[in-house]
């Protein structure tokens, strides 16, 4: 066998199929060798003009897309007035007589390359659907809208159910297995196609459910089968496609939203929470402002002058308490109290030796007068009565005005004295001089 042309004389060297098996009529494909460098010489299959096959690059004998080729020798040649290719058979595969073990190709009426008299040795694949590259098909349609690359089809035996299946035929002779092919596969509603003549041309179509029943028999209908993700109604043609289409198209349109929805979420939920600590932060400035200025609460004069049963203490609402510690925040605490502490800085300052509470690691960073004057502040505002004591502002006033004169502190109400009593009294020792509150004394 010998493809290829002539440069000088323009003569092309070309194997053309059989319109069918049993019809030598020119078929709808030709085998051709193509080459236009010398590194790119390949066969090619054209169907009806049409690039459908390729046996890629000739390498080393071998073509990348072509099996079982061990018994051939490949020969090219590349010059200036003919390029073309040939094969002869290897010695190894000829008999004592010289009789080849392996016939020549064919190229058989559905567009594949046999070798002659082998059936089951093809060389190239049986359908190429023109929309994939695979051994060594080529591109050369669309991929039809109600189709998928996983579609193909097989040969069954068998028959599609009646109920569900029509079958039309067309009987033109000009038309080959491989016309039926393409018109099928293009067809959505089309489950499956077969020869309509005993020749082998023409065309028969089964349309509808694809409701295949197999039948292994002999006597048995052979019927190309469409092997589908799809089951097409004939009365609605590539709808199932579409609605397949739509619900991708529903679900790409949905994810971003849902996203978009899940982030308003989040942005409203983080707003609502920077809102409520700002109203918090808001509420706990106006109540710490309640807490500072002697305007906002109500001391024991206020009380006496309304008529009710002064304490001689500072009156604050619980809420306003419980907005300034942040519900008694342990963060909030700034110490506790105890009786042991004010009475030692009463008797110290009695003495003249105030100076003995301040913390040796302060050392002279602490200015002398100011702590002198603190304390004094300190000792004003733990006077036993409550009218004697300064308000909050005038506190703060006394501690950034220097020049304000301080009056004397008087006794904080929680100095101890020793009360006697006869040994078989009950009453405990240790009370306060109001003879309110009982002081146990534990080491600190």
């Amino acid at each position: 066998m010998k493809l290829g042309y002539d440069l000088t004389t323009g003569q092309n060297w070309t194997l053309t199929s059989w319109m069918s098996d049993a019809n030598p009529d020119s078929g709808a494909f030709t085998l051709s060798w193509e080459a236009p460098e010398e590194a790119s010489q390949r066969l090619v299959i054209r169907r009806r003009g049409q690039p459908y096959w390729s046996s890629g690059n000739l390498n080393n004998q071998t073509f990348k897309y072509m099996r079982q080729l061990e018994a051939y020798k490949i020969n090219s040649t590349y010059s200036n007035k003919q390029r073309y290719v040939s094969y002869d058979l290897d010695q190894e595969y000829v008999d004592p007589e010289g009789n080849p073990l392996v016939a020549p190709w064919v190229l058989t009426s559905d567009g594949r390359i046999v070798v002659d008299g082998y059936i089951a040795n093809f060389l190239t694949p049986e359908f190429c659907y023109g929309f994939e590259t695979r051994m060594g098909c080529m591109k050369g349609s669309v991929l039809p809208e109600c189709r998928t690359e996983n579609d193909n089809f097989s040969k069954k035996n068998g028959e599609f159910v009646a109920d569900v299946t029509r079958s039309v035929t067309d009987s033109n002779l000009s038309l080959g297995i491989s016309d039926c092919f393409v018109k099928c596969w293009n067809s959505c509603s089309c489950v499956g196609f077969n020869s309509s003549n005993e020749d082998g041309t023409g065309c028969v179509f089964w349309y509808g459910m694809n409701r295949f029943s197999p039948n292994p028999h002999e006597n048995s209908t052979l019927i190309y089968v469409i092997s589908s993700q799809f089951q097409i109604n004939p009365s609605t043609g590539n709808k199932t496609k579409n609605d397949l289409k739509l619900i991708w198209i529903l679900i790409g349109i949905s994810i971003p939203l849902v996203i978009l929805c899940l982030g308003l979420l989040w942005c409203l939920k983080k707003k609502k929470h920077r809102r409520e600590e700002e109203e918090r932060h808001r509420r706990s400035d106006e109540y710490f402002l309640e807490l500072t200025a002697s305007e906002s609460f109500t001391d024991v004069h206020q009380l006496g002058n309304k008529g009710g049963k002064g304490n001689d203490l500072l009156v604050f609402s619980f809420a306003s308490i419980m907005d300034a510690t942040e519900e008694f925040s342990s963060l909030n605490k700034l110490g506790q109290g105890g009786f042991g502490p004010v009475y030692k800085a009463w008797e110290l300052w009695q003495q003249g030796d105030a100076l003995e509470l301040k913390d040796p690691t302060i050392g002279s960073t602490c200015v002398e007068h100011q702590f002198l004057r603190t304390v004094h502040v300190a000792l004003l505002c733990v006077q036993d009565s409550a009218m004697d004591r300064p308000t909050t502002s005038d506190m703060i006033s006394m501690l950034l005005n220097d020049t304000i004169s301080l009056p004397t502190p008087n006794k904080p109400p929680y100095a101890m004295v020793r009360v006697e009593s006869t040994p078989t009294s009950n009453e405990p020792k240790d009370l306060s001089v109001n003879n309110m509150s009982i002081t146990v004394m534990d080491g600190r």
